[in-house]
């Protein structure tokens, strides 16, 4: 459902889907425990149902004004009947390996991390905390943007219009990046601030704080690739090409393995080993789409975005160190959460006066996305 409102250029209703999702999901564990299922495991399943339901409901009203009603009389009979449904079939099963993959991948990182003899105690909460922390700037930038860009590139496609589809596949990157490039430098910095922010309160204690801190600092050196890594298959997906990230990450995944043994089990970098492993490997990942899509469609990265890059990386070092200054030395006893987010909308605005100080094109451009992207 999502995917199809995504096709016809509606957006807001498969986004917003997940907040409804989460507030069902919430208000459900609350209610389905007080006063329905008392059991807590049992009403955590019943709550994730009962949001998945609320999450598919919220989504037909948008649907049925866009013409599909699945009330009518035999519409999956006919769904089923069309060559296209049956194309569109061949083409998804190598993404349903490709994430298949994704999850051996997670299946993997939480088998080592269950060795508390090779990465330490707590490493599997470790590891899903950090990944929490990534996962948001990735769900932002990486998904929901990709999604809003997949309707496009592949009208470009099917147009037969390549120069118009590396023309709006570079846009998207150069966006993108703009944005990914100062997370990136933030949460390098922020690393342990934020973790102790969000997570360091009961049970979760200092210990905690230390090993969750390490992973996600060097879970955010593989940001970037993650970001482009979904950019890119995307674009294949436009091509009608599902195989090629389905093989890229087939090495993504054994590249994985791999530096897993040698920085866990050889150099015994413990839970660091775990999360440097799953960056460089998305790295390779993103590497390698980059080049088969070179290959496949004579697609480069500009002069225009190299230079952007460095100018956001450089506004970005000077900025995050600003305001890091500006965190140790505020001492005034205010909630640290609320600290946080003062400091982060100072970097914010400090960024976007930085990179129009360097005169960087792509602020301006940004301004102008709605209009871009068709």
């Amino acid at each position: 459902m999502m995917s199809v409102s995504n096709s016809l250029k509606s957006f807001a209703a498969p986004a917003f889907s997940s907040v409804v999702f989460n507030i069902v999901f919430i208000l459900g564990i609350f209610f389905i425990t007080r006063f329905a299922v008392p059991e807590p495991v049992a009403a955590l399943c019943v709550a994730v149902l009962v949001a998945a339901a609320a999450q598919v409901l919220f989504q037909f009203p948008t649907l049925w004004k866009m013409g599909i009603d699945f009330r009518k009389g035999g519409i999956f009979a006919k769904i089923f009947k069309e060559p296209a449904i049956r194309r569109v079939g061949r083409l998804i099963m190598p993404r349903i390996v490709g994430t298949s993959i994704y999850q051996l991948n997670i299946f993997v990182d939480t088998i080592v991390a269950s060795f508390a003899f090779l990465v330490g105690d707590g490493a599997i909460a470790a590891i899903y905390y950090a990944n929490r922390i990534i996962q948001l700037p990735f769900s932002i930038f990486g998904v929901a943007l990709s999604n809003a860009a997949l309707p496009n590139m592949s009208a470009n496609s099917a147009d037969q219009d390549i120069e118009k589809f590396k023309t709006t596949l570079l846009f998207c990157l150069r966006a993108v990046f703009l944005g990914v490039i100062p997370l990136t430098v933030g949460i390098l910095v922020f690393a342990q601030p934020l973790v102790q922010v969000i997570f360091q309160r009961g049970s979760f204690d200092a210990y905690s704080t230390n090993i969750t801190a390490f992973a996600v600092f060097f879970y955010a050196f593989g940001l970037v690739s993650y970001v482009g890594v979904r950019f890119l298959s995307h674009a294949f997906y436009a091509l009608q090409d599902t195989m090629t990230p389905v093989k890229v990450s087939v090495v993504g995944f054994l590249m994985n393995v791999i530096l897993i043994f040698i920085f866990v089990f050889v150099f015994r970098f413990q839970i660091s080993g775990l999360a440097l492993a799953s960056s460089i490997s998305a790295t390779v990942n993103f590497y390698l789409l980059y080049r088969a899509l070179n290959k496949r469609i004579g697609f480069n990265f500009s002069h225009d975005f190299s230079s952007m890059a460095v100018r956001s990386l450089a506004v970005s070092v000077v900025v995050v160190l600003i305001i890091f200054w500006v965190w140790q030395r505020w001492s005034h006893p205010d909630p640290a959460f609320l600290k946080m987010c003062v400091v982060f909308c100072l970097g914010v605005v400090l960024y976007a006066a930085g990179l129009w100080a360097c005169r960087v094109k792509e602020v301006k451009e940004l301004l102008l996305w709605p209009r871009k992207i068709k």
